[in-house]
């Protein structure tokens, strides 16, 4: 066997080992009988069935249409397979590599992965995505899904008022070859003739951001100052705000009732287990001190 062939099975394996859970087939009472050893480790008829349906997961095939598949020369393969993973494992305990502090911390942060997601797995089974649900989600928090008021602009962007007074006169002519000659923001510039796109409250400094609201289509602007510079601001199109319909909402509500859930579960958690965080160590972690927040 190549080593490619052998670093792609222990990686593949690897990462099987982290997420695979027994999965359970008809004859129960054979689920603990051991099938494969290597050195310390062990693995029974369970683990192996769940490494083997967990490495065909993609096709989403039952355990059984599986296993049917597998001739004894393909399992013999497989079990070979794995044991270059168990193999490279107790290799590894030879050396004492499992009692490295390093692979200890890897280890026990594996497993919490684990069991957070398994966790999240069992509680979010629960969770109720019906259209009734949603609907009474949507109408609870209508104005969760509102297509904000917002208005297509492009501007050029100069250092200096001399400049986009200049620039300014130009672009009354031809404002895409005023872009491309005076603009400092080079990416619209060269990409997007100078476009902001759909510019909605708060996402421009106040000053743009009050120039362009209050614009007119086809209009442009007089030179705005903020703190990037001074803009000449040309007003593409304008969109009112609007309430998107139950339908063109459905993945807002996904998402949004997906968070709500999450956010359910952690109060829960939270109101159950303590979180305590040592500040004093956290400004010095590793021995480094935390920048000054107020700088």
């Amino acid at each position: 066997m190549s080593m490619r062939k052998i670093f792609k099975i222990f990686f593949a394996v690897s990462i099987i080992l982290m997420l695979s859970a027994p999965v359970s087939f008809a004859a129960d009472e054979r689920q603990n009988r051991t099938v494969l050893t290597v050195g310390s480790e062990s693995l029974n008829e369970a683990e192996i069935v769940s490494l083997i349906v967990d490495s065909y997961d993609g096709f989403g095939e039952p355990a059984d249409m599986i296993l049917t598949q597998l001739s004894l020369e393909d399992r013999e393969e497989i079990m070979d397979q794995i044991s270059v993973s168990m193999l490279f494992a107790e290799g590894a305990k030879g050396e004492r590599m499992d009692l490295s502090p390093k692979i200890v911390f890897q280890i026990k942060w594996e497993v919490m992965q684990i069991l957070a997601y398994s966790y999240f797995d069992k509680v979010s089974d629960s969770w109720d995505f019906s259209e009734a649900a949603m609907r009474k989600y949507y109408d609870a928090h209508r104005e969760d899904f509102m297509q904000s008021e917002a208005v297509k602009a492009s501007h050029i962007l100069t250092d200096t008022e001399s400049e986009a007074l200049t620039a300014s006169l130009e672009a009354s002519f031809d404002f895409d070859d005023a872009v491309e000659k005076y603009s400092r923001d080079r990416k619209s510039a060269q990409y997007d003739g100078g476009s902001l796109g759909w510019v909605e409250s708060g996402m421009m400094p106040a000053p743009v951001e009050q120039a362009i609201m209050e614009g007119r289509v086809g209009q442009i602007l007089n030179p705005v100052k903020s703190e990037l510079g001074w803009h000449i601001i040309r007003i593409e199109d304008r969109r009112p705000a609007r309430q998107f319909s139950f339908e063109e909402s459905h993945n807002m509500l996904l998402q949004s009732m997906h968070g709500m859930y999450v956010d359910q579960e952690l109060a829960k958690l939270k109101s159950k287990y303590q979180v305590t965080i040592d500040e004093d160590a956290l400004r010095m972690l590793g021995g480094v001190a935390a920048p000054d927040a107020a700088k």
